[in-house]
């Protein structure tokens, strides 16, 4: 199938959390200037509109996003059943986009590095 994103997605070298409707902790599994893929316990109505936090090691990211795909998976454990939520965000200010960006530039010049074995797109660790 064709790639339809409009640029790649990343997987973060390390582990990003983030937390959706201020209550549902969340792992980010890959992350894009346009979007994040995040592992969620409950499922999310494709569509509707979140408000969620990234918590990165520079601070909190508070950012809104529309739901465009749930699907089910299991844990990279093999223990749970979890969602895979894909969300697009939505009007990000000038700021929000800018540490995003310099976000994944970061992870680019990691995996050109070489000090991360897994920097790899759409895999779960």
């Amino acid at each position: 199938m064709k790639e339809r994103r409009r640029c790649q997605r990343m997987e973060p070298p390390y582990r990003i959390t983030a937390t959706v409707r201020a209550a549902e902790r969340s792992r980010v599994l890959d992350l894009s200037p346009h979007g994040v893929l995040l592992e969620t316990s409950v499922p999310l109505a494709p569509s509707s509109v979140c408000a969620h936090t990234l918590s990165l090691t520079i601070g909190e990211l508070r950012l809104r996003a529309v739901v465009r795909s749930c699907r089910t998976a299991v844990d990279a454990a093999g223990r749970r059943l979890v969602f895979d939520v894909g969300f697009e965000f939505l009007s990000l200010e000038t700021h929000q986009r800018k540490v995003l960006e310099d976000l994944l530039v970061e992870y680019c010049l990691i995996e050109v590095a070489g000090r991360y074995e897994s920097v790899t797109v759409g895999k779960r660790h």
